[in-house]
């Protein structure tokens, strides 16, 4: 597998471009472009070649949701998107993080992958009382979180940008409660996989995880925590369905999936080849 570089100062300038975050590189905008986001595209463009980062096979809808998530403001996009590229290039030089990379967090067996909500969303469920704070490794959970990451991307129909995810947090003990891997974890969606986001589901909540919960919201923006639903157990089935069909909601849930552990999904796009 042939390493990947930054096409920005900071790392090679000779390298082909890179996409980012494992999506295509056809993807195409939310919407039908206006004159407005033609020329706001061409701003963020000029504004990251000029800081020395290529652009080149890189669509609208990449530079379109670091503009989202900087609120359209064109230098601020491009400093998001340059840190990105830089961080990638460093953070995973293959493109990917391998298996080998995360061993420990894969034999966890607490992610799942299953099907696509009405939006066309892929949906990921997390079972937290697989998660073992005091024995795991940040730096390898923050690998991990990449990888569940770019995976589910990666499987995520042609034109979709976002996923859902489900959090399960049934039987949880205090040896699950990790405040600062859920922080790491946060911030790695927030800064390096702007709006990919569509809704978090946190099911199954006891009331003692609200008060660590009142330490990882003070790392979470304002609009991530905007699209995370706290969900009472008896209201489970009813609150997926707003977003998921009965086929597609998970058998635990009241729905008709089994659960296919992520390391077990099998994509013909995986592990994602350099450009």
């Amino acid at each position: 597998m042939e390493a990947v570089h930054s096409n920005c100062e900071k790392g090679s300038t000779t390298g082909k471009a890179i996409q980012g975050d494992g999506s295509s590189l056809n993807g195409r905008p939310e919407h039908a472009g206006t004159d407005d986001k033609v020329q706001v595209l061409a701003s963020m463009r000029k504004a990251v070649e000029e800081r020395g980062c290529s652009v080149k096979g890189v669509d609208d809808a990449t530079l379109l949701r670091f503009l989202r998530a900087r609120s359209m403001a064109v230098d601020k996009a491009a400093k998001m998107f340059i840190q990105h590229q830089n961080w990638r290039a460093s953070f995973m030089p293959l493109g990917y993080v391998p298996d080998e990379e995360i061993h420990n967090e894969l034999e966890s067996k607490k992610i799942f992958l299953q099907g696509t909500s009405k939006q066309g969303w892929p949906i990921v469920v997390g079972i937290a009382r697989n998660h073992h704070a005091g024995s795991r490794d940040l730096d390898e959970l923050k690998r991990f979180v990449a990888h569940v990451l770019d995976k589910i991307l990666a499987s995520a129909p042609p034109g979709v940008e976002r996923m859902l995810v489900i959090i399960d947090l049934q039987q949880i003990s205090l040896k699950n409660i990790d405040v600062r891997g859920a922080i790491a974890g946060f911030s790695l969606l927030q800064s390096y996989y702007p709006e990919r986001l569509g809704r978090l589901y946190m099911v199954n909540v006891p009331h003692m995880f609200m008060k660590f919960w009142k330490a990882i919201r003070r790392f979470i923006d304002k609009e991530t925590e905007r699209k995370i639903l706290f969900v009472e157990h008896q209201q489970t089935n009813e609150m997926l369905l707003q977003d998921i069909e009965l086929p597609h909601i998970p058998k635990i849930y009241g729905g008709q999936e089994e659960l296919v552990l992520l390391q077990d999904v099998k994509l013909t796009n995986w592990p994602r080849s350099v450009q």
